[in-house]
């Protein structure tokens, strides 16, 4: 996945350091001071998530590192934010659109830890296979009945087929001391 990611941006992003960690490691702080004696670092992305990311981004900010901060939409799980207090605040990130608020609801009721947003996912995903289905009537005509959608109206949005892959719809947000702002 590395490589893929990197073939996509290259001649768009530099990548200049990168660094993988157990899921355990919560001392981020050698490699934070490497990031520090680099002048060619203008952003840090990561892909931590949970713990992981609400600690990372705290030792971060108190070993005063301020270059700009970007992850997923992860940075929005309560753990995170707990752990990573007003460090987190400026954080930019791409996540999924803003989910339907009554599916959002009664998601919390049966799933109060669980991440609406990849929950909101799961579920486009689940209808979309079931809108194909019914549309071939057979296992193996899902992937014909796939190819005829070009576009699927789910919880999440509108989503549209591009070369064979559907596109579901990002928004960009900032966290704030208000909480997270979308950015249009």
């Amino acid at each position: 996945l590395r490589n893929e990611l990197k073939k996509e941006i290259a001649g768009y992003i530099n990548v200049v350091m990168e660094e993988e960690f157990d899921m355990q490691v919560t001392d981020f702080k050698t490699t934070i001071a490497k990031l520090k004696s680099r002048s060619d670092v203008d952003t840090i992305v990561t892909a931590f998530f949970g713990a992981q990311l609400g600690i990372f981004v705290r030792q971060l900010r108190d070993m005063g590192v301020t270059k700009p901060y970007f992850n997923d939409g992860t940075v929005e799980y309560p753990e995170a934010i707990t752990l990573a207090g007003d460090a987190l605040i400026g954080a930019r990130y791409a996540c999924f659109a803003p989910v339907d608020p009554v599916f959002l609801e009664e998601f919390r009721k049966l799933n109060p830890d669980g991440s609406p947003d990849y929950g909101a996912y799961g579920y486009d995903a689940l209808n979309l296979l079931v809108h194909a289905w019914k549309q071939r009537k057979s296992i193996d005509g899902i992937q014909n009945g796939l190819q005829n959608i070009s576009i699927f109206f789910g919880v999440t949005g509108q989503y549209r087929l591009e070369n064979n892959h559907f596109i579901p719809p990002v928004t960009l947000k900032e966290i704030t001391k208000e909480g997270p702002r979308l950015l249009q």
